[in-house]
């Protein structure tokens, strides 16, 4: 296979310009208006990922603290407890609505996409000059 070939073949594989003449815009214009909402739920989850780290940091600090030699601070165990119980909770919530904003994210999307298919459908001649599925000029012709 010569440059030229590779250069006709790497043409045919590039969709037009205009491949996405339905609405005029490119599939980014699809997700653009859901860019604030797609924001919010990852920031909804780094959050809560963050928050998830205090249980695990709580569990270091009871056992610096317990098995310290002295005293052992009650009130500051109790602190670090509920810190942590917190933090959990924080990262439940969080997880959680998070999730429940992608799921209505996922079908406000998806809705958005297949109007946008069913706008372009409308343009296309189904049984045109496209060379769809019973077109062939290679089928045979039917027996009279």
């Amino acid at each position: 296979m010569t440059t030229t070939d590779l250069a006709q073949a790497r043409e045919r594989s590039t969709p037009p310009p205009d491949a996405d003449s339905a609405t005029g815009q490119p599939l980014a214009g699809l997700l653009r208006p859901h860019l604030r909402s797609f924001a919010t739920v990852v920031l909804l989850q780094v959050i809560g990922a963050v928050a998830g780290l205090a249980p695990l940091l709580a569990v270091v600090e009871l056992g610096r603290v317990l098995l310290s030699h002295g005293p052992i601070d009650h009130g500051h165990v109790w602190f670090v407890v509920i810190a942590g119980a917190a933090g959990l909770l924080v990262r439940l919530l969080l997880t959680a609505v998070s999730s429940g904003l992608g799921h209505v994210l996922d079908g406000r999307v998806q809705l958005a996409f297949r109007r946008r298919l069913a706008a372009h459908a409308d343009h296309v001649d189904p049984g045109g000059a496209g060379g769809g599925a019973g077109s062939s000029d290679d089928d045979p012709e039917p027996a009279a």
